[in-house]
Protein backbone atom coordinates (compact mmCIF):
# COMPACT_ATOMS: atom_id res chain seq x y z
CA UNK A 1 0.00 0.00 0.00
CA UNK A 2 1.42 3.40 -1.02
CA UNK A 3 1.96 5.96 1.71
CA UNK A 4 -0.68 8.63 1.92
CA UNK A 5 0.73 12.13 1.89
CA UNK A 6 -0.37 15.63 2.79
CA UNK A 7 1.04 18.55 0.85
CA UNK A 8 1.58 22.03 2.31
CA UNK A 9 2.49 25.28 0.57
CA UNK A 10 5.26 27.29 2.23
CA UNK A 11 5.24 31.03 1.47
CA UNK A 12 7.48 34.05 1.88
CA UNK A 13 5.12 36.76 0.58
CA UNK A 14 6.70 39.66 -1.25
CA UNK A 15 5.86 41.79 -4.25
CA UNK A 16 9.05 41.80 -6.32
CA UNK A 17 9.98 38.34 -5.00
CA UNK A 18 7.37 35.93 -3.61
CA UNK A 19 9.02 32.72 -2.41
CA UNK A 20 7.01 29.52 -2.31
CA UNK A 21 7.63 25.85 -1.75
CA UNK A 22 5.71 22.62 -1.92
CA UNK A 23 6.42 20.22 0.91
CA UNK A 24 5.00 16.76 1.50
CA UNK A 25 4.39 15.75 5.10
CA UNK A 26 4.94 12.15 6.12
CA UNK A 27 4.48 10.75 9.63
CA UNK A 28 8.18 11.06 10.46
CA UNK A 29 9.70 13.46 7.92
CA UNK A 30 9.06 16.03 5.23
CA UNK A 31 10.04 16.10 1.57
CA UNK A 32 10.71 19.36 -0.27
CA UNK A 33 9.07 18.79 -3.64
CA UNK A 34 9.77 22.18 -5.19
CA UNK A 35 10.98 25.63 -4.28
CA UNK A 36 10.60 28.71 -6.44
CA UNK A 37 10.39 32.48 -6.46
CA UNK A 38 7.77 34.46 -8.36
CA UNK A 39 9.50 37.60 -9.57
CA UNK A 40 7.69 40.68 -10.81
CA UNK A 41 9.23 43.86 -12.15
CA UNK A 42 8.00 47.38 -12.60
CA UNK A 43 7.19 48.40 -16.14
CA UNK A 44 9.82 50.57 -17.78
CA UNK A 45 9.23 54.29 -17.26
CA UNK A 46 9.23 54.80 -21.01
CA UNK A 47 5.95 52.84 -21.17
CA UNK A 48 4.24 55.62 -19.16
CA UNK A 49 2.09 53.16 -17.20
CA UNK A 50 0.39 54.41 -14.05
CA UNK A 51 2.08 52.97 -10.95
CA UNK A 52 -1.32 51.77 -9.66
CA UNK A 53 -2.03 49.95 -12.94
CA UNK A 54 1.43 48.43 -12.96
CA UNK A 55 1.10 47.24 -9.35
CA UNK A 56 -2.26 45.69 -10.21
CA UNK A 57 -0.68 43.86 -13.16
CA UNK A 58 2.07 42.53 -10.91
CA UNK A 59 -0.43 41.44 -8.23
CA UNK A 60 -2.47 39.56 -10.83
CA UNK A 61 0.67 37.79 -12.06
CA UNK A 62 1.50 36.61 -8.53
CA UNK A 63 -2.08 35.45 -7.95
CA UNK A 64 -2.21 33.56 -11.26
CA UNK A 65 1.00 31.65 -10.58
CA UNK A 66 -0.01 30.80 -7.00
CA UNK A 67 -3.41 29.55 -8.16
CA UNK A 68 -1.73 27.39 -10.79
CA UNK A 69 0.69 25.93 -8.20
CA UNK A 70 -2.21 25.26 -5.82
CA UNK A 71 -4.27 23.62 -8.58
CA UNK A 72 -1.39 21.25 -9.42
CA UNK A 73 -0.37 20.35 -5.85
CA UNK A 74 -3.64 20.81 -3.87
CA UNK A 75 -2.07 21.76 -0.53
CA UNK A 76 -4.02 21.07 2.66
CA UNK A 77 -2.67 24.25 4.29
CA UNK A 78 -0.34 27.20 3.83
CA UNK A 79 2.53 28.07 6.18
CA UNK A 80 3.92 31.57 5.68
CA UNK A 81 6.56 33.84 7.09
CA UNK A 82 4.55 36.56 8.83
CA UNK A 83 4.58 40.08 7.46
CA UNK A 84 7.35 42.27 8.72
CA UNK A 85 6.76 45.96 8.31
CA UNK A 86 9.38 47.75 6.21
CA UNK A 87 10.13 51.36 7.12
CA UNK A 88 9.54 52.57 3.57
CA UNK A 89 5.85 53.29 2.92
CA UNK A 90 6.00 52.14 -0.70
CA UNK A 91 7.63 48.83 0.24
CA UNK A 92 5.11 48.33 3.07
CA UNK A 93 2.23 48.89 0.65
CA UNK A 94 3.64 46.34 -1.79
CA UNK A 95 4.18 43.73 0.92
CA UNK A 96 0.61 44.37 2.05
CA UNK A 97 -0.58 43.78 -1.53
CA UNK A 98 1.15 40.39 -1.58
CA UNK A 99 -0.56 39.52 1.71
CA UNK A 100 -3.88 40.63 0.23
CA UNK A 101 -3.33 38.17 -2.61
CA UNK A 102 -2.60 35.39 -0.14
CA UNK A 103 -5.60 36.29 2.04
CA UNK A 104 -7.88 36.22 -0.98
CA UNK A 105 -6.61 32.79 -2.06
CA UNK A 106 -6.92 31.41 1.47
CA UNK A 107 -10.50 32.69 1.70
CA UNK A 108 -11.52 31.53 -1.77
CA UNK A 109 -10.11 28.02 -1.31
CA UNK A 110 -10.88 27.77 2.42
CA UNK A 111 -7.28 26.81 3.23
CA UNK A 112 -5.92 27.15 6.76
CA UNK A 113 -2.98 29.54 7.09
CA UNK A 114 -0.35 29.43 9.83
CA UNK A 115 2.36 32.02 10.26
CA UNK A 116 5.81 32.26 11.78
CA UNK A 117 7.48 35.57 12.50
CA UNK A 118 10.97 36.11 11.10
CA UNK A 119 12.31 35.88 14.67
CA UNK A 120 10.49 32.58 15.31
CA UNK A 121 11.85 31.21 12.04
CA UNK A 122 15.43 32.14 12.96
CA UNK A 123 15.11 30.83 16.52
CA UNK A 124 13.51 27.52 15.47
CA UNK A 125 16.04 26.80 12.74
CA UNK A 126 19.28 28.06 14.29
CA UNK A 127 18.57 28.55 18.00
CA UNK A 128 19.12 32.30 17.81
CA UNK A 129 17.01 35.26 16.72
CA UNK A 130 19.97 37.03 15.13
CA UNK A 131 20.65 34.34 12.51
CA UNK A 132 21.71 35.42 9.05
CA UNK A 133 20.10 34.31 5.79
CA UNK A 134 23.19 32.20 5.14
CA UNK A 135 22.82 30.39 8.49
CA UNK A 136 19.16 29.65 7.73
CA UNK A 137 20.12 28.31 4.30
CA UNK A 138 22.83 26.06 5.75
CA UNK A 139 20.47 24.57 8.35
CA UNK A 140 17.85 23.81 5.69
CA UNK A 141 20.43 22.35 3.29
CA UNK A 142 21.59 20.04 6.07
CA UNK A 143 18.03 19.07 7.02
CA UNK A 144 16.97 18.41 3.41
CA UNK A 145 20.10 17.34 1.50
CA UNK A 146 19.82 17.46 -2.29
CA UNK A 147 16.23 18.76 -2.14
CA UNK A 148 17.26 22.33 -3.07
CA UNK A 149 19.58 21.44 -5.97
CA UNK A 150 17.17 22.29 -8.78
CA UNK A 151 16.06 25.51 -7.10
CA UNK A 152 19.62 26.71 -6.51
CA UNK A 153 20.69 25.80 -10.05
CA UNK A 154 17.80 27.68 -11.67
CA UNK A 155 17.51 30.71 -9.37
CA UNK A 156 19.96 33.62 -9.04
CA UNK A 157 21.75 33.51 -5.67
CA UNK A 158 20.28 36.86 -4.64
CA UNK A 159 16.80 35.33 -4.77
CA UNK A 160 17.55 32.18 -2.76
CA UNK A 161 16.54 33.67 0.58
CA UNK A 162 12.89 33.87 -0.50
CA UNK A 163 12.67 30.19 -1.36
CA UNK A 164 14.56 29.15 1.76
CA UNK A 165 12.33 31.38 3.92
CA UNK A 166 9.24 29.69 2.48
CA UNK A 167 10.58 26.30 3.59
CA UNK A 168 11.77 27.77 6.90
CA UNK A 169 8.30 29.11 7.63
CA UNK A 170 6.83 25.68 7.14
CA UNK A 171 9.44 24.00 9.34
CA UNK A 172 8.80 26.61 12.02
CA UNK A 173 5.05 25.91 11.85
CA UNK A 174 5.34 22.10 12.02
CA UNK A 175 4.33 22.17 15.70
CA UNK A 176 1.23 24.29 15.01
CA UNK A 177 -2.13 22.64 15.57
CA UNK A 178 -2.94 22.98 11.86
CA UNK A 179 0.16 21.19 10.58
CA UNK A 180 0.11 18.57 13.33
CA UNK A 181 -3.47 17.80 12.31
CA UNK A 182 -2.49 17.73 8.62
CA UNK A 183 0.39 15.37 9.37
CA UNK A 184 -1.98 13.23 11.43
CA UNK A 185 -4.14 12.74 8.32
CA UNK A 186 -1.30 10.80 6.68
Amino acid sequence: MADRVVTVLGADPGFASFGYSIIRLYPDHEEVVSVNVIRTKKSAKRHKVLVADDNFRRARAIAAILMEVIAVHTPAAIAAEAMSFPRNASAAAKVAMSWGILASIVEELQLPLVQATPQQLKKTLTGKTSATKEEIREVLLERYPKQFDTFMASTPGGQWEHGFDSVGALVTCLDSDVLRMARGMV
